[in-house]
């Protein structure tokens, strides 16, 4: 199964090196966010021909003014993941998943939700309950549980009464029950070649280490040896794996990621109301597509992964034909938003509640944590002002400045076409925030000097004109200087040349 796997892999043009293990072993990949799941039977890892090693292609860039150099479709690495994914799904025997390396901390699945309650019996049912919502919500790929896996463990019981009558207790018959399993613990030792105590354990052979051994095993008691199978039985019972808390409570995770480049058709009905006609993934260019083919007008090819709510395909390319449909692109977030409102119509026992975790979870903590330090740093800014202007009223305008700069912000993220990183943007806000109060208080100080002996309209126009030079300069000096960052231009001082959109540069882009 493994070798399956890896030839299947190796065969792809863009892969170079191939790493099999048997089992859950492997090179660690991530920390703690990054788990297998319970049923591995083995890890296959690969590594890509290098970012600049790899074919490139021309594109139109920057609203098709210009061309550029970038990677190939066919070698990009999301593209090449799915392929490997088309791959591995014809092979019968079992399921596979492909994870990306993390550059970083760890983190779990986009899509994580999490079940708790105190009843086992209930808390399993809406978990099976939700894992099916999973599997028939379309974009959801790489789903799994924290259900034990099929199977059964033997549950020992003991008949207390009849072990009394017998002469025996209960501590007595746990005691040779683990002579069976993992042995009595007599004590402890230290040794120079580790650093924690070893314990030494008696054990029955390894031979007689099973079941059955429980019906011929004996008890010492007051009136001699008893036959454990006097007062003791056997039951299969479902396996139970491992029992996971938080918060003192049971809890169980359904998990999944999105697939990529996956967008739903939208239209308004009759009534005003949002119909979703269909979902549909673009077609790279250069690619072959695997179904049926969607045209847009401006020449944007999709093919159709699901319909919903539509009852032919052509009733879609009609949409998209007349622009009557809108392409919203299909993310975590508006996945987690369908499956939300699902989750707030009840459906599971009164016993188990339920909560986003995962990225959303980081998600919510890294929003928090820097609405806290812009909080902050506004509130130190208004304390440096105050001193130095000794008012209120330009204390205050400086910082309304401060805000309303984020509005050029997300229009230049608009613009540029790029999402909103709650880090990586929420901390250029806030760094921008200092270039913004220096030209405020230049303006500022300036003003309040001519407005002691001119009016106050001849003292703005004659302030504009004194200090438009340094304001101008200091704004386009720090423009021109992230410029490179902007577009993601890297320049190799050293060796020579340029790189568009290098992995390195895509980590400073959003900032």
């Amino acid at each position: 199964m493994v070798r399956q796997v890896e030839a299947a892999i190796s065969d792809h043009p863009a892969v170079i090196n191939v790493f099999a293990f048997a089992g859950d072993g492997g090179l660690d990949t991530g920390g703690p966010g990054q788990q297998t799941p319970q049923d591995t039977v083995g890890q296959v890892q690969f590594e890509l021909i290098p970012w600049e090693d790899r074919p490139t292609a021309r594109e139109r860039w920057f609203f098709d003014l210009l061309e550029r150099d970038v990677t190939a479709p066919a070698f990009d690495g999301n593209f090449v993941i799915g392929e490997l994914n088309e791959r591995l799904a014809v092979l019968a025997g079992f399921e596979a998943e492909i994870l990306s390396l993390k550059k970083g901390p760890a983190s779990g699945k986009a899509v994580h939700l999490r079940l708790k309650g105190g009843d086992r019996d209930a808390l399993a049912a809406a978990t099976r309950m939700a894992r099916a919502r999973f599997d028939e919500t379309p974009g959801l790929v790489l789903i799994e549980d924290t259900l034990p896996l099929p199977g059964i463990d033997w549950q020992i019981n003991v008949d207390v009464q009849k072990a009394g009558r017998f002469g025996a207790d209960v501590a007595t018959v746990g005691a040779m029950v683990q002579l069976v399993t993992r042995g009595i613990l007599l004590d402890t030792m230290r040794v120079d070649s580790s650093d924690e105590e070893i314990e030494i354990r008696v054990r029955l052979p390894r031979k007689d280490r099973v079941l059955s051994t429980l019906d011929s095993l004996k008890v010492r008691t007051r009136d001699g040896l008893v036959p454990l199978s006097n007062f003791i039985t056997r039951e299969p019972v479902a396996k139970l794996a491992k029992i996971s808390r938080i918060d003192q409570e049971r809890y169980y995770d359904v998990k999944a990621d999105v697939a990529t480049g996956l967008s739903k058709v939208v239209t308004d009905g009759a009534t005003g109301a949002q119909t979703r006609l269909a979902i549909v993934q673009a077609i790279p260019e250069g690619a072959v597509a695997t179904g049926p083919v969607l045209k847009t007008p401006k020449g944007g090819q999709f093919t159709l992964v699901s319909l919903i709510g539509a009852t032919s395909l052509n009733e879609v390319q009609d949409a998209l034909s007349t622009d009557a449909a809108r392409i919203t692109p299909i993310n975590p977030n508006e996945r987690i938003a369908l499956l939300s409102d699902w989750l707030n119509k009840k459906p599971f026992a009164p016993s188990v509640t339920w909560e986003w975790t995962g990225d959303q979870e980081e998600q919510a903590e890294s929003g928090a944590f820097l609405s806290k330090a812009f909080a902050g740093a506004l509130g130190l800014m208004f304390i440096i002002l105050l001193a130095q202007f000794n008012s209120f009223y330009n204390s205050v305008l400086v910082l309304l400045a401060v805000v309303l700069s984020t509005t050029g912000v997300l229009i230049g993220m608009m613009v540029m076409q790029q999402p909103f990183s709650i880090i990586m943007t929420g901390t250029g806000i806030v760094a921008l925030a200092g270039i913004v109060v220096n030209n405020n208080i230049v303006l500022i100080d300036t003003y309040q000097e001519y407005s002691r002996y001119m009016p106050r309209i001849e003292a703005i126009v004659r302030t504009a004109e004194a200090r438009i030079r340094p304001v101008l300069l200091t704004t386009i000096t720090t423009m021109a200087g992230l410029a490179p960052m902007m577009f993601g231009l890297s320049l190799d001082f050293i060796g020579g040349g340029y790189s568009i959109d290098s992995p390195t540069s895509l980590w400073w882009k959003q900032l």
